[in-house]
């Protein structure tokens, strides 16, 4: 049976072709649209008769990476992850998500010079935070810079997940929401803000108070 494409438009005014059954399966904000616009269900619907499809709010770059998860996941079985014992086990490695996810994820990480990061974070005392003076935070530039640097590296990606709950493309959300939770998975709160580029913007009194009144106890509990 022949493959049947239609054509998208990014909001950049660009095109790009997907399969119309990855379309319908996974961009569901979007064929939920098209569905009240004709009845895809019927055999003799004309979906050229469709075209152009209405534009997508998204950039081109955003789109491509859409399009890219939505047919992949047409053609290959979802994979299933890790039972809850075994996840127990890991101490290291990626969880709940598989090598193709991990590969996706990582090629849309932009280029980054980790050796100059390394080096800004030694410059601001190996601390993700400003300095107060009275009510004032003070961001050192070297670790503005270290921020610019992360937001860079993270940006399509960031950038995609957006686009995905735009357009409910739920595996995709989860996919991204699953790989920053691996990032982020056994560090300290120092750790996932050099991680992830963040300032903490407490002041250190405020941060120790907070660390002291949260739960830690976080293993899973049967029902």
């Amino acid at each position: 049976m022949a493959i049947v494409k239609v054509t998208l438009t990014s909001e950049n005014d660009e095109t790009r072709e997907i399969e119309f059954d990855a379309l319908m399966q996974h961009i569901t904000g979007y064929s939920d649209m098209l569905e009240g616009i004709a009845d895809l269900n019927d055999k003799e619907c004309d979906l050229s008769s469709l075209e152009p499809l209405p534009k997508m709010h998204v950039v081109t770059s955003i789109l491509e990476q859409i399009i890219s998860y939505s047919e992949f996941h047409i053609h290959n079985m979802e994979v299933e992850p890790d039972d809850k014992e075994t996840q127990r086990k890991k101490k290291d490695g990626w969880h709940w998500l598989s090598e193709w996810d991990i590969k996706f994820c990582d090629d849309m990480r932009d280029k980054f010079d980790q050796e100059k990061y390394d080096e800004l974070y030694s410059k601001i005392g190996s601390s993700m935070t400003g300095t107060w003076e009275g009510e004032n935070m003070i961001i050192d530039p070297n670790l503005q810079e270290m921020v610019d640097m992360r937001g860079t590296e993270l940006h399509l990606l960031c950038q995609t997940l957006e686009g995905a709950n735009k357009y409910d493309v739920k595996g995709l959300m989860l996919l991204i929401a699953r790989y920053f939770a691996n990032i982020i998975y056994g560090k300290t709160p120092e750790e996932i803000r050099y991680a992830l580029g963040i300032i903490g913007d407490f002041k250190k009194e405020e941060e120790e108070e907070i660390l002291k009144n949260i739960d830690w106890n976080c293993e899973e509990k049967d029902d």
